[in-house]
């Protein structure tokens, strides 16, 4: 049995856009939760302290519902009285989720891309037996081979072309990730890939191998286009993914040190092959 709270500890409330999914009370289990005709979810109840108000604003950020207020209601405790929360006295705590910076959304589509080309591309290159494909009369005079010191630093490349990737997601912010003021977007990871599939895989303005074009220039069997879907679909999807759950979930450590972790090996198993060839 949970202890009384001492009659002197401060209770808030904690106003949230949306309605709380009933799994998730468990989580506000000490405080009474109210889910409002406006659509709007009130926690409210006693806080014991500070550390505990920001557990609780960790919680509510990790279920990715927008902050709208947190106030704090002031009691009358030597009174006995009970008070209106709308009539009392209240000091409003300032607490803002705002849209993600530029540098922020770099930053995690740089490490982000990176990371998802070189895991789709090892895996695809193994199962779909790119070595081979790639040593073919017909291909060869066009292609890399597998071993080509510029294809084996590929990976390198990478963050150049996620930093063109950022200026987009920036530009398209307001669609792709939350920003604290309304509904979090659920579906921000759907638009990017299907902008990332039709743009840049079946309908680039290039006659790229893969797409509508390259199939309509390049005098190659419908087969050689489509063997390499699995593999930037995957990517495509991955990445997206990734990128929107990271930058509403800034706060998500153990996705950032594994991103970070699988960044640094990219990077330097690239150089290392290299070095060694």
């Amino acid at each position: 049995m949970l202890d009384k709270p001492h009659p002197n500890t401060p209770s808030y409330e904690i106003r949230l856009k949306g309605h709380l999914e009933p799994q998730w009370a468990s989580w506000f289990e000490d405080l009474t939760i109210t889910l409002e005709e406006n659509g709007d979810t009130l926690l409210s109840g006693p806080v014991a302290d500070q550390a505990a108000l920001h557990g609780l604003l960790k919680k509510v950020r990790d279920l990715g519902m927008p902050l709208v207020s947190v106030v704090q209601v002031h009691k009358r405790a030597e009174q006995g009285e009970k008070m209106n929360p709308s009539s009392a006295p209240v000091k409003k705590i300032e607490m803002t989720n705002p849209q993600p910076s530029f540098w922020s959304i770099l930053y995690r589509t740089i490490i982000s891309h990176t990371v998802t080309y070189f895991v789709t591309g090892v895996v695809a290159s193994v199962l779909l037996g790119y070595a081979t494909r790639m040593t073919r009369p017909d291909i060869a005079p066009i292609i890399r081979n597998i071993t080509d010191p510029i294809l084996m630093a590929s990976p390198l490349f990478q963050p150049f072309r996620a930093a063109l990737l950022a200026i987009v997601f920036y530009l398209l912010r307001d669609v792709l990730f939350s920003d604290g003021t309304v509904h979090r977007k659920r579906k921000g990871w759907l638009i990017m890939w299907c902008m990332l599939v039709v743009i840049g895989i079946l309908t680039p303005f290039s006659a790229s191998w893969g797409g509508i074009e390259g199939m309509i220039f390049f005098n190659f069997p419908i087969w050689d286009h489509l063997v390499g879907w699995p593999e930037v679909f995957l990517q495509t999807l991955a990445l997206s993914v990734l990128l929107t759950y990271w930058v509403d979930h800034p706060q998500n450590k153990r996705l950032h040190v594994t991103l970070l972790v699988g960044f640094i090996l990219t990077v330097l198993l690239p150089i290392i092959a290299l070095l060694t060839a």
